[in-house]
């Protein structure tokens, strides 16, 4: 049975390679959605077999990138339905988010954000980069 779900993760996320991994678990075990940047970290928008989402929450906490710390997941089952959106694959969201939109002042978003003091770029940061829409 498909299941759907809006796993946020909190911690230092951001900036280390967490959604190329996040893409990389949910590609390997078949499925489907988005992850994307939010102000306090990161949200990961996911359907599947219960089988399949059970591992990938698993692996997710289990085998983080090096540089992330991962202090919170928070798992919301989300009913299938009208007005819900499916997808066909998995994606890394790369535009700002109507939350980020809205916010009155850039310092109060970045304020929020938790990064690691000491990295450098990864191929897998690269690969973010370069995948962007321009």
């Amino acid at each position: 049975m498909i299941e759907r779900q809006r796993i946020q993760v909190r911690g230092i996320v951001q900036g280390v390679g967490f959604r190329p991994f996040v893409y990389d678990l949910a590609t390997r075990a078949g499925l489907v959605g988005r992850v994307r940047n939010e102000a306090a970290g990161v949200t990961i928008e996911i359907e599947g077999e219960a089988a399949a989402l059970k591992a990938f929450t698993t692996a997710l906490a289990a085998g983080p990138p090096t540089l992330a710390v991962i202090e919170q997941i928070t798992v919301e089952s989300l009913p299938p339905g009208p007005g819900r959106r499916s997808w066909s694959d998995f994606s890394i969201a790369f535009r700002p988010t109507r939350m980020a939109n809205r916010m009155p002042s850039i310092n109060r978003l970045t304020s929020e954000i938790a990064t690691s003091s000491s990295i450098s770029v990864t191929p897998a940061l690269l690969l973010v980069f370069f995948m962007a829409p321009r």
